[in-house]
């Protein structure tokens, strides 16, 4: 089996022309310098102030979600990452990141479906085509699991 694959937020089409206060902004970007270097009790010290200035931040809540994976606090990863989809269903992201915190709980199904939101969203994304083909291997489907790590292949090696 090979691994799953987190993608922290960082959309420019979310953060051009926002908004949001610049110490919020701050926060951010220091948290995710944290993250990156796995000091992640830090990362996680900025994001909750973040959210305290910007309760609506996705990014910040998706990245939060990732560091509590990390952190092998899954469940409240999951309720991170529902509250960013709330937010923004159509950032794909979300929907991978979830489904790699379900399949961390060996919820393999629901991380199934999870992949499945993120690749409608973009057929082309080939990390959730990857992580769904790890999760339908992990739950014995073998031919679907080959079929989508083909996919991955051509989609992440173009």
């Amino acid at each position: 089996m090979g691994f799953l694959s987190f993608i922290k937020g960082n959309r420019k089409s979310d953060r051009a022309g926002s908004s949001r206060s610049g110490k919020a902004e701050r926060l951010y970007t220091e948290g995710k310098n944290f993250s990156d270097h796995c000091r992640y009790e830090e990362a996680k010290r900025c994001y909750e102030e973040a959210l305290k200035l910007d309760p609506d931040f996705v990014d910040v809540w998706n990245n939060m979600g990732v560091v509590l994976v990390r952190q092998n606090k899954h469940e409240e990863a999951i309720r991170c990452l529902n509250r960013a989809i709330r937010l923004d269903p159509s950032f794909k992201k979300l929907w991978n990141n979830k489904g790699n915190a379900l399949f961390s709980l060996g919820r393999y199904d629901e991380a199934i479906n999870c992949y499945e939101e993120a690749i409608k969203l973009d057929p082309n994304y080939g990390i959730a085509w990857q992580n769904k083909g790890e999760a339908l291997e992990a739950s014995a489907h073998q031919s679907e699991a080959d079929e989508a790590f083909v996919k991955a292949r051509k989609l992440l090696h173009k």
